[in-house]
């Protein structure tokens, strides 16, 4: 920028950050501005008019006349000059990949393919007949038109602001259209956030749409009420308590009562805990049982149950019990212990809990497991917002009933 305004440089411009042109009244202010904005106009490669910003065709000639490349060097070279002008190219990410292919795995030579011709001859062609992109105007609507494609999500700023696009990684190549669609949107608020914050944002149809409500007659007495039947349908795909349960041992504590291991039940949803003190370690068999008559018989059969790599967990007989009921079995990967991460975490809390309270006698434990697991779905949780009592119950049970102030009802309190 120093370059482009060195004849006025220190006169009545000066240069950080900002252009900044300074006079010693408003006449001579305008005349300055005259003066100056004409050396913006081509700048940097674009040049810039009271319509909007457009292409230097300088620049657009260079690419119309660039030989073919013969080598990785003169290929990266190509790219990287028409990448500058990504912004007024509709898909360029799609129409690039047969290049940018030719570039995987950094190869010594370059293997020039027909797909990579007709790929850099199209870009050449695209480049000469590129729009012109228009000033954003503050008193108008942004709107973004987004269209996700297998490997490329293309979007549009309109009414021809600007245009992005990139190659999908391999994971989000795995994407449902809806979920690819979603990304456009999320990559064009992150591109254009200065513009888009508060606008709205059409999709391809019915891509994104989910019912919520259906409108039904109902016939009541006689058959003149009418009711707005609500079917959720979303209520329906979404997770709900003990759908996923995670099950892990504390295994080698002091005896306690009896008991020297505790079994740990975790709802991945809610976050609901449930622990059982053993008198030892049980089968697969005794596990199975143990989960069926105090988990299964109250919440109902979970779709997935997730443990670690024990030989509980990994024995024939533990993976044909629910099999029959229908079960999926998950196991964490090999020295990966977070694929039961949350199981593990509730172990570490109940850790620290014990040890508070029976420091002084450890032999103790058993007693305050219950208040412990009472605290645990008492503690509220940061992606539900809820206690798991809420999520499971749809209240929180009183910490202390004794503290509760009476009602006014006297019948309520007897």
């Amino acid at each position: 920028m120093n370059e482009v305004f060195q004849e006025f440089l220190h006169r009545f411009v000066v240069v950080y950050i900002d252009i900044l042109i300074y006079s010693w009244n408003l006449a001579e202010h305008r005349q300055h501005v005259q003066q100056s904005l004409p050396q913006a106009r081509e700048f940097l490669g674009y040049i810039i008019s009271a319509e909007g910003m457009q292409m230097d065709q300088g620049k657009v000639s260079a690419i119309q006349e660039w030989p073919q490349p013969l080598t990785v060097k003169e290929l990266q070279r190509f790219l990287g000059f028409s990448n500058f002008y990504r912004r007024f190219i509709k898909d360029y990410s799609s129409i690039m990949a047969p290049l940018t292919s030719l570039l995987r795995g950094k190869p010594k030579t370059l293997n020039w393919n027909p797909s990579a011709h007709k790929a850099f001859q199209q870009l050449k062609k695209i480049f000469s007949t590129a729009p012109l992109l228009h000033h954003p105007d503050p008193e108008l609507p942004f709107t973004v038109e987004v269209d996700a494609s297998t490997t490329t999500p293309v979007v549009r700023c309109c009414p021809k602001r600007a245009f992005y696009s990139r190659k999908l990684s391999p994971a989000e190549q795995n994407y449902n259209v809806g979920n690819r669609e979603l990304l456009a949107i999320k990559l064009a608020l992150e591109e254009w956030r200065h513009w888009l914050e508060g606008s709205t944002h059409p999709t391809d149809p019915l891509a994104l749409t989910i019912p919520i409500l259906v409108a039904q007659y109902a016939p009541g007495y006689h058959q003149v009420r009418l009711e707005l039947l609500c079917l959720c349908y979303v209520y329906l795909s979404l997770s709900t308590p003990y759908r996923q349960t995670g099950v892990d041992f504390v295994i080698d504590l002091p005896a306690a009562e009896g008991n020297t291991c505790i079994l740990v039940m975790v709802d991945r949803f809610s976050k609901m805990c449930k622990f059982f003190p053993l008198k030892g370690l049980p089968t697969a068999l005794e596990t199975a049982e143990l989960l069926f008559q105090q988990l299964f018989r109250h919440f109902g059969l979970p779709e997935e149950i997730v443990s670690d790599r024990g030989p509980h967990f990994i024995s024939h007989a533990w993976k044909a019990f629910f099999k029959l009921l229908g079960v999926s079995v998950n196991l964490s990967s090999g020295y990966h212990p977070q694929t039961n991460g949350q199981t593990e975490r509730k172990i570490q809390e109940l850790g620290r809990y014990l040890r508070a309270y029976c420091h002084k006698d450890e032999h103790s434990w058993s007693r305050f497991l219950p208040l412990a697991e009472y605290a645990q779905n008492s503690l509220r949780q940061d992606t539900t917002g809820l206690t798991p009592f809420q999520c499971v119950l749809g209240y929180q049970p009183p910490l202390f009933p004794w503290m509760e102030e009476p009602s006014n009802v006297p019948a309520v309190d007897h």
